[in-house]
């Protein structure tokens, strides 16, 4: 009997820590998608200048996130939760005295601890149940891809704070400079159509 309750209670833990680690990579993993390549250069650029940008930008994260969610009635009260912390964090990035990359790594900083939060609370909130729409492999190397989208987004930002004549130097910043960042949008545009059809053949 003692065995049986110690194998039961491992068996628990397992499970939430398997629950709140899916939970988690599907909120990075939507956070990602919306903030590098659904999110268009200009949109970035205007998003500071422009409460209806920043309203649309906001918009489509709370899309693609309750999208991998399920589009479950349920978790939208996370979902919503999670738009207005990104619309506020968002608002408060270009008012902050920080250069474009220190503003670019607090800013994602501070979503990521957003989202480690929301994870651990919508475990607790949700009965550690499994929402994902898409298998667990296709889940995590989404995620590892869309870490390098962000990693190129670092990238390019990086080279537009050098100088002309640097740049102009050397192949790779150059066409770190003048390509890389159409090259993220389109290899994201592809992820997203393999998380489109994973989720319609896991159906």
């Amino acid at each position: 009997m003692y065995i049986y309750n110690a194998s039961q209670k491992a068996h628990n833990i397992f499970a939430k820590i398997y629950y709140e680690m899916e939970l988690l990579t599907t909120l990075l993993l939507a956070h990602l998608l919306a903030d590098f390549p659904l999110q268009t250069n200009s949109m970035a650029a205007w998003k500071g200048k422009s409460n209806a940008i920043l309203l649309l930008h906001v918009v489509v994260h709370i899309i693609v996130l309750w999208s991998l969610l399920g589009l479950k009635v349920a978790l939208l009260p996370l979902v919503l939760t999670l738009g207005i912390a990104h619309w506020l964090i968002d608002w408060s990035k270009p008012r902050l005295p920080l250069d474009t990359v220190r503003s670019f790594i607090l800013d994602q900083c501070v979503h990521v601890l957003c989202l480690l939060v929301a994870a651990r609370i919508g475990c607790a909130l949700y009965h550690f149940q499994s929402y994902a729409v898409i298998s667990a492999p296709l889940l995590y190397t989404s995620l590892l891809i869309s870490f390098g989208l962000g990693i190129m987004v670092y990238y390019w930002l990086w080279t537009s704070t050098l100088n002309d004549e640097i740049v102009q130097r050397h192949w790779y910043l150059r066409w770190g400079h003048e390509q890389l960042l159409m090259f993220e949008q389109w290899t994201g545009y592809g992820l997203l159509c393999m998380i489109f059809f994973g989720a319609f053949f896991k159906q």
